[in-house]
């Protein structure tokens, strides 16, 4: 491996569940034969639900939101798992342009962490002019663990 450090190398993108078969062909190709520890090193997370995202993933994506609607929203939806939240319940009375605002920063810290193909977490639709949200069963889970949220808790956006 450490003839990577000095050579040409080039960063390219692919998904997780080929990284394994990536890994043996970047070592064939090279020559390489890989100690059994190091081919067992390379683990692939399961994706949560119907976005894609691992667990870690979404962990990552947790600790580095401080978006307080943004947050007020995946809460409400991993509450009501497959349920469409719209927005204008987590607008309340505010500025309904502070949520929009806010799900756009959220699309850049998510292309600045995880690349520019990387879907949002949390499903929307847009309905006779109206935006709903909702997240899977399995990424609603995980994000209840994440932000240590309860049934009986409020789904505010406190952190």
């Amino acid at each position: 491996m450490d003839r990577f450090l000095h050579a040409d190398v080039v960063l390219v993108p692919v998904p997780l569940a080929v990284l394994p078969a990536v890994i043996r062909a970047r070592d064939e190709a090279l020559g390489a034969d890989p100690s059994p520890a190091a081919r067992d090193a390379v683990e692939v997370a399961e994706p949560l639900g119907n976005a894609g995202w691992d667990g870690q993933m979404l962990r990552t994506f947790a600790d580095k939101l401080n978006y307080p609607l943004v947050i007020s929203l995946f809460d409400a939806c991993a509450m009501r798992p497959a349920s469409w939240i719209p927005k204008a319940q987590i607008d309340g009375d505010g500025d309904p342009r502070q949520l929009r605002n806010e799900l756009g920063a959220m699309s850049k810290l998510i292309k600045k962490h995880f690349g520019a193909g990387t879907d949002w977490p949390i499903e929307w639709r847009k309905l006779r002019g109206q935006y709903d949200y909702r997240l899977d069963a399995e990424t609603a889970a995980a994000w209840r663990q994440i932000r240590d949220l309860t049934e009986d808790r409020s789904t505010g956006g406190d952190r």
